[in-house]
């Protein structure tokens, strides 16, 4: 949440905002900050129309009671002064999503739809809106509402639509196939051999350099996933599965297609399909190998043990552009209960930035200017305490690790010992600098 959060700043671009301003209304159900931003946004008089359309449907979402009708009000508000689609989408969307809606705001809602409905029909070209406020209109409405016989014919005309574009986007599909040399299919033929045609197109996006057969293949595997005949959960993970070893480049051009799979699988599946499955299972599964690559430092060597982690990074290009490595050799803590100031100072050596309140004195001071540099900053912090004496060292004070316990952001420590409080590896064990960079790899990516 905190990296969402400054995102809603007028300074940033339009279009991150709205997508922030979106994003809360997935992930900030029951959120005192997401939901005391969202408001503000819809009380400013200042704020354009969009931001306050897509907070209203954000905060109508992950709220409840007298907010979730006040959110639903200003939608209609907003619809009642200039009809237009984005208004009615957003509308559509809390009513479909089964949220808890209230009698008062049911009724709100019909009414409003009752009164629009023609209007909207006649003059929206964009068909899946006019379907949308059918399907809300109809699972709220009472059969006998005047209302109900047109919002009927619209789900109709609609679904009818639909498959008209179904059925051609099969035909555009097979012809795309047959344009890249991999056989003249029939809808049969494509629907049982469908995973055979998903590695051939794999095998294209991979290793063909032709712009236009990528162009292709990429627009054949987009119609494969986003037909329902087709989308299942085998169907996603060989996509992942062939297009995981494609360059760099490869997965930025391809990047709509692998996040689509990435949003209908489950977390930890997507995880162990892109890390060369099925030996390497997702960390939430207790195991003690690798986990998607293995460690190309076979000998640890304490000494070097921040530049070993770095090298391991720096070999991912797409997680080295994404982070910042702070590694804090402990050995040296005169006060083991309070080194605020010595972690402060190996920050600065580090290419931190200074505070401007000075060197902090304690604990607290330390998580004060910790937090502003997880603001501050572009890339993701990651800091990692270690003891260069390895194996020999004592381990870390109680209170300390439960001082760093309290401290946002992605934390680790090396030590055999206190493992409960914090994120926590232990020197002994294999591949350790690979393990760090797995979790590295694993919290960078939730975010």
């Amino acid at each position: 949440m905190k990296f969402i959060l400054p995102l809603l700043d007028r300074s940033k671009y339009p279009h991150i905002r709205h997508e922030a301003i979106k994003t809360l209304g997935v992930i900030g159900t029951g959120n005192c900050d997401a939901i005391q931003a969202l408001n503000s946004i819809i009380d400013d008089p200042s704020e354009n129309i969009c931001c306050v359309e897509i907070a209203s449907c954000s905060l109508g979402k992950i709220s409840t009671g007298n907010l979730r009708l006040k959110a639903i009000k200003k939608i209609i508000d907003l619809m009642n002064i200039d009809i237009h689609e984005t208004a009615v989408r957003y509308l559509s969307q809390l009513v479909c999503e089964s949220l808890d809606i209230t009698c008062e705001s049911r009724d709100l809602i019909r009414e409003n739809m009752a009164k629009h409905i023609e209007k909207i029909d006649i003059q929206s070209s964009y068909f899946p809106t006019n379907w949308l406020i059918a399907k809300a209109f109809l699972k709220i409405a009472p059969t006998h509402h005047p209302q109900y016989q047109y919002a009927t014919d619209i789900e109709k005309r609609s679904d009818a639509r639909i498959k008209q574009i179904q059925d051609s986007g099969i035909d555009m599909l097979l012809n795309d196939i047959n344009i890249l040399g991999l056989g003249d299919l029939t809808a049969k033929k494509l629907e049982t051999q469908i995973i055979e045609i998903i590695s051939n197109l794999n095998l294209i996006l991979r290793t063909n350099q032709d712009d236009e057969m990528q162009e292709i293949a990429c627009n054949c595997l987009e119609s494969i996933l986003l037909g329902q005949k087709f989308s299942n959960q085998a169907i996603f993970l060989a996509v992942i599965q062939g297009l995981k070893d494609c360059s760099d480049h490869g997965i930025r051009e391809n990047y709509s297609v692998i996040w689509y799979c990435a949003q209908n699988l489950p977390y930890p599946t997507f995880y162990d399909a892109w890390h060369h499955p099925p030996t390497t299972p997702h960390p939430e599964v207790p195991d003690t190998t690798a986990v998607g690559f293995t460690s190309t430092t076979s000998t640890l060597n304490w000494q070097t043990f921040p530049q070993d982690i770095a090298r391991e990074i720096n070999n991912q290009a797409e997680l080295s552009n994404q982070i910042q490595l702070l590694c804090i050799d402990c050995k040296n803590f005169i006060h083991p209960d309070n080194p605020a100031a010595k972690i402060y100072t190996e920050m600065l050596k580090q290419g931190c930035s200074k505070s401007e309140d000075g060197t902090p004195k304690t604990m607290a001071d330390l998580q004060t200017y910790w937090d502003l540099l997880l603001m501050d900053s572009e890339k993701s912090l990651i800091l990692v305490f270690y003891n260069s004496r390895g194996e020999e060292a004592t381990g870390f004070s109680e209170t300390f690790l439960n001082d760093l316990s309290k401290f946002d952001g992605n934390i680790a420590i090396v030590c055999d010992n206190n493992a409960d409080l914090v994120t926590a590896f232990s020197p002994s064990q294999s591949d350790l600098i690979g393990a760090i960079v797995r979790w590295i790899c694993q919290v960078v990516w939730e975010s």
